[in-house]
């Protein structure tokens, strides 16, 4: 699991999880070992997640992909608020899949790392995302030519929700309900300034 910010850098890593270990137990650990959110602030994640104040996912059941809302007339690309808050979520969560389409064009060896000990997969990790960071913030350092393929514009078509992990954190169930609550509230907010400001574009 990781945290990217808006510049493409890693910010939080979690690495050495199998790739069927659920988006919500995994980031139970990582708020475990202290991983933090500062406060007003949050998170954008997929609908692998659920919605909090801090961890703002998705409307579930509603057209979210960029490809989707590409093959719609331009006139008529909205519904509603949530597709809007959808689209507008997509499109800035995509820095995930680039930064990450960016880390494996060029760091290769992190396809097919098998002929490694478990732990020093782990190393490898954390070591590529570390010289990421550093060439984005000095890009003239050094030569980094990327195949095209590597800026990826596709979110991923996570969309699944398993109740036994629905909660984030050592939490009582009262707790996290109060906490859905509060992300519910904020995220239809949001939709609503948006929805109303698209509106107001429109007449005017």
């Amino acid at each position: 699991m990781a945290a990217i910010d808006f510049d493409g850098r890693f910010v939080a890593v979690l690495a050495g999880w199998e790739g069927s270990g659920h988006d919500n137990l995994i980031l139970r650990k990582v708020l475990e070992k202290g991983f933090t959110v500062p406060e007003g602030r949050y998170y954008l994640v997929d609908s692998g997640y659920p919605n909090t104040h801090q961890f703002l996912s998705p409307y579930r059941g509603i057209t979210y992909h960029l490809a989707q809302f590409r093959q719609r007339r331009m006139e008529n690309r909205y519904e509603n608020g949530e597709e809007l808050f959808n689209h507008r979520h997509d499109q800035l969560r995509n820095v995930v899949e680039k930064a990450f389409g960016i880390l494996k064009g060029r760091f290769r060896l992190l396809k097919d790392m098998h002929q490694y000990k478990y732990d020093f997969q782990t190393n490898i990790v954390l070591a590529c995302c570390v010289i990421h960071n550093f060439l984005i913030r000095h890009p003239n350092s050094h030569g980094d030519n990327l195949p095209e393929e590597a800026y990826s514009d596709e979110s991923d078509d996570s969309d699944t929700d398993d109740p036994s992990t629905s909660g984030v954190g050592p939490m009582a169930a009262s707790s996290r309900r109060t906490d859905a609550q509060r992300g519910s509230e904020m995220r239809d907010k949001i939709r609503d300034l948006l929805w109303n400001s698209r509106c107001g574009d429109a007449e005017s």
